[in-house]
């Protein structure tokens, strides 16, 4: 404290963090230091981006881009400041709170390593054994395969303590080892996934920046799979191909992904376009980020073209697993619904792959767990509360703003849970800001084409496909296009549709039709249904009546914009049915409705928390592993 004598000679005192508060002169050369450090910083991106690119040099001046050194400076900027704040905040918070000591006391590192590699050791040479009865020696994907599963068995027993407490840690102990299971074993080519060559062409174009260079091997991937040997297609469509597991076909597909990167001239694009002369720039391009800094590490690194592939695939995976995990850590309660909804096979199965749907599901699945972990807390909510829930929900909704109205349940928070009305109106400044700006992204160019009397849809449904003539259909016909609206929606939402088309679903990969798949799906739905019931206790909150309707209207409403953008974007004008509306779609809904709707007093106390912590982990281990052995066992 620093003593200070006013007019009537009496002490008065105050803070010596005052004393402490930086003036003009401080603020100026702190200021000089982050523009120093984010210079460095961008110089030295810009290098490394040189060094990995296959025909450019360092030390040739004309190589450097200064369109991207302002962008690494920008980006160096936005990261510094962000440590700092993150860090300053933090630092205040350990000040007035009790640290956390579940991790620390009952953290296993150690024996978890080690059981680790005693897992890979025993599933590789299991494996080993295994492929030789196939007849197949060389191939290691058996080793990998039954390595995953040991893996798993061996962290969850290991650590049963600590992710009673915290179940973040047992989403972290079946999802890393399936997922990089997934990134090493499944086929090089893009198209593994939903357009997945379109992930990739962006992908690759955004990890320069600017003026991207496409080797032989990256033309190859952004064609697509039929050239690499691994991709079959039927019936003429692309979207009806199947893709070869025989490990034969897929050691063909990496020799010519290499020979390509030997023999195929590089294809340098212009500007921010990719191979196929679309510009990466758009509300898409956050989604591809984490494939991005893949492909650029992997250049930096002079990784060959499959590694470099392989790497891309799990930094969008780890990426996932993440912020997936950091959601997961802020709810009080319910920690095993939203670590169920992150363990969906298909949404790992998106992760180790080209996609940015991974980028979708973990943010708004963070903005939804810090938003009901507020409510479960009692705490005030602040207004920095509402910038995180807002920004978090703005970038992950990002790449498919049609959710926005999910944004609305995040309004149903009672006035005296704020500090106060002023914090209550910046809040609601945060969440109305990110609708609007959603809104925004979309609607105004659709808006704007529309007036201009441009053609518009997605090409791939068809040559009739036009929004602007679709949507005079619906408004000519507003009962017979509610009609078909509707009943797309009831098929989709029917128990047996979702059980096993939205829980497990793995793009090219399988023989859909398979028992094995349904019964997976099955068991993913009901064990859903069974934590978001069950895993509540009497310290949980109960949220009201408000919550479950706001709950049940903005998943829905959201389920009909998409059903009806795709009718309007994707379907030929007057189509009686509806294509293009995925089950993979309906993920980032599940957050909303599972946290805020199933939510009931009289089933708390039935099952204890241990067994019911218990029963789903070994379960959804179970149905999230065993998918990798029908995918891919069964195939080789």
């Amino acid at each position: 404290m620093s003593s200070t004598t006013n007019s009537n000679g009496t002490d008065r005192t105050k803070p010596a963090e005052d004393d402490q508060r930086p003036g003009i002169g401080r603020i100026l050369l702190r200021a000089v230091c982050v523009a120093l450090a984010a210079a460095c910083a961008s110089i030295l991106l810009e290098a490394i981006t040189i060094f990995g690119s296959p025909i450019h040099h360092v030390f040739d001046l004309a190589s450097w881009s200064r369109r991207r050194l302002v962008v690494f400076f920008a980006i160096a900027i936005v990261a510094i400041i962000a440590t700092l704040v993150i860090r300053k905040r933090r630092l205040a918070s350990e000040r007035h709170k009790p640290k956390r000591q579940i991790a620390a006391s009952m953290a296993r590192p150690v024996p978890s390593a080690i059981a680790t590699i005693a897992a890979i050791a025993l599933g590789m040479l299991l494996g080993t054994l295994v492929a030789q009865g196939m007849g197949h020696p060389a191939d290691p994907r058996y080793g990998i395969v039954i390595s995953c599963a040991l893996i798993v068995a061996a962290l969850l027993v290991i650590n049963a303590d600590l992710i009673l407490k915290a179940a973040e840690w047992g989403f972290l102990a079946i999802a890393i080892p399936v997922t990089m299971c997934m990134c090493l074993i499944m086929p090089t080519a893009a198209e593994v996934s939903w357009d997945g060559q379109i992930h990739f062409d962006n992908a690759n174009a955004l990890s320069y920046i600017t003026s991207a260079d496409y080797s032989g091997a990256d033309q190859f991937m952004t064609v697509g799979g039929v050239e690499t040997g691994c991709l079959t297609i039927t019936d003429g469509r692309r979207g009806d191909g199947t893709i070869t597991l025989d490990h034969e076909y897929l050691e063909r597909s990496n020799d010519n992904l290499r020979r390509a990167d030997q023999e195929i001239p590089v294809k340098e694009a212009r500007g921010t376009a990719g191979y196929g002369t679309f510009t990466w720039v758009g509300r898409s391009a956050p989604g591809w980020i984490p494939n991005a800094f893949g492909l650029w590490l992997g250049r930096a690194l002079h990784l060959d073209c499959v590694a470099r592939y392989t790497l891309s695939r799990m930094c969008n995976a780890l990426f996932f697993c993440f912020v997936s995990f950091l959601a997961i850590g802020r709810l009080k309660r319910g920690k095993l619904i939203a670590s169920a909804i992150s363990l969906f096979p298909i949404g790992l199965f998106m992760a180790a792959n080209f996609s940015y749907d991974p980028w979708v599901n973990c943010l708004v699945a963070y903005a939804f767990c810090h938003f009901a972990g507020k409510l479960q807390a009692k705490e005030r909510m602040t207004a920095t509360d509402g910038a995180v829930i807002a920004l978090t929900f703005f970038a992950g909704a990002l790449v498919k703003a049609v959710v926005f109205p999910l944004a609305l349940a995040f309004f149903v928070v009672p006035k005296d849970r704020f500090e106060s009305r002023r914090t209550r109106i910046i809040y609601n400044l945060w969440i109305v800001g990110s609708i609007f700006g959603l809104l925004a992204s979309f609607a105004l160019p659709f808006v704007i084409n529309l007036m201009a009397g441009a053609k518009m849809g997605d090409m791939r449904g068809g040559s009739n496909v036009n929004s602007g003539s679709q949507v005079g259909f619906i408004l000519s016909h507003p009962a017979k296009a509610s009609g078909i609206v509707a009943s797309h929606m009831i098929t989709m939402l029917r128990p047996d549709n979702l059980s096993w088309r939205m829980f497990y679903s793995d793009a090219y990969l399988h023989p859909s039709e398979f028992w094995g798949f349904i019964v997976i799906g099955w068991v993913e739905y009901a064990l859903l249904l069974f934590v978001s019931l069950f895993d509540r206790d009497e310290r949980d909150v109960v949220f009201g009546p408000i919550h479950k309707v706001a709950g049940i209207l903005c998943p829905l409403v959201t389920f009909l914009l998409i059903t009806l953008a795709l009718y309007i974007d994707y379907n030929p004008v007057g189509s009686e049915g509806i294509d293009g509306v995925q089950y993979r779609y309906l993920i980032p809904l599940a957050p909303c409705f599972c946290l805020l709707t199933l939510n009931f007093k009289r089933l708390r106390s039935l099952i204890p928390e241990q067994v019911t912590s218990s029963v789903f982990h070994v379960v959804v281990a179970i149905a999230t592993v065993a998918p990798i052995f029908l995918s891919f066992v069964t195939q080789f």
